[in-house]
């Protein structure tokens, strides 16, 4: 298996309207924010979101809502049905797949919030390949005070191994299988709690993202340093896509890479960029494709009959 290596982590929801966690990966599906509840554990937990925020041409929910709020806000509800209560946001540090990495060179985790209730932050090992017994690495994150913001800085040092499940193996060697990286809500049902996600980074970062002070409160009318912000190059959408039967036409790129994934975010076809993908071994449904080469990138739902 190819060793992945992740170098630094950096994100700052005030330049940030992807949606998107920048992990030193060169992938097309790293990093994107999704959310997790207790569903498929019989359980009713949910995320709130600002009503006013929705879902752009794309599908994309996150990239919208941090670009509103400069970040991750919303209301977390832990409700009956699982044994344990949770529902989690998460980002996958190398791709959609879920390849383990090795993030030894972090040195440990920078996040910047507020919160009215405790939570989590985990490392999630590769649960698809033979590392899976690795389990998860968790860190606490305690509340903040109302209305501020807060620094929480983990090193390594800080996570501990999840109990319940597993085999117990060395941190070490679990820090180069990390799949995923999860802010974890979890509790007794009726707690509800407001939050508000807005800057991430690995403490060893070749990005000198502009942290507020430990718990410094948020004053609107003052406009925060972020000068400083090496913020993620998004490729420009200058190529054509065009869809007909089951043939994908492009114009605008001459190198790069496509990518189709299904309504669950599965990755269902890779291949790299040509005039023309031929789509027929998929089945009748909604895609999202995505295509991205040097210097340019788009992103289109399409139907396939």
């Amino acid at each position: 298996m190819k060793e992945f290596v992740s170098k630094s982590l950096y994100w700052d929801g005030a330049n940030d309207v992807e949606g998107r966690v920048n992990t030193g990966s060169n992938t097309l599906t790293y990093g994107y924010w999704y959310e997790e509840t207790d569903e498929d554990e019989h359980g009713h937990s949910k995320f709130v979101w600002p009503t006013n925020v929705h879902e752009n041409v794309y599908g994309n929910f996150f990239g919208p809502l941090v670009e509103a709020y400069h970040g991750i806000k919303g209301r977390v509800q832990l409700k009956r049905g699982a044994r344990k209560p949770h529902a989690s946001l998460g980002f996958n540090v190398w791709s959609d797949k879920q390849e383990g990495t090795d993030v030894s060179a972090w040195g440990g985790i920078v996040i910047e919030y507020e919160s009215t209730i405790d939570f989590s932050v985990e490392l999630v090992t590769d649960g698809n390949k033979k590392d899976s017994y690795y389990g998860t690495y968790v860190a606490s994150a305690p509340k903040s005070s109302r209305h501020h913001t807060r620094q929480l800085v983990l090193p390594w040092s800080k996570f501990k191994r999840s109990t319940g499940w597993g085999l117990s193996v060395d941190k070490t060697s679990a820090l180069k299988h990390i799949a995923a990286i999860k802010i974890k809500f979890e509790g007794r049902a009726g707690t509800v709690g407001d939050f508000r996600i807005t800057k991430i980074r690995s403490i060893k970062s070749s990005a000198n993202i502009a942290i507020y002070k430990p718990e410094q409160e948020i004053d609107a009318s003052v406009q925060y340093d972020v000068a400083s912000v090496q913020p993620v190059a998004s490729p420009k959408a200058n190529l054509e896509m065009t869809l007909s039967g089951r043939t994908l036409s492009l114009a605008g790129i001459s190198a790069g890479k496509v990518e189709v994934r299904d309504l669950k975010g599965h990755v269902v076809k890779s291949v790299e960029a040509a005039s023309a993908v031929d789509l027929s071994s998929l089945k009748a449904g909604v895609y999202m494709v995505r295509v991205a080469g040097s210097g340019v990138g788009l992103a289109k739902k399409i139907v396939l009959k």
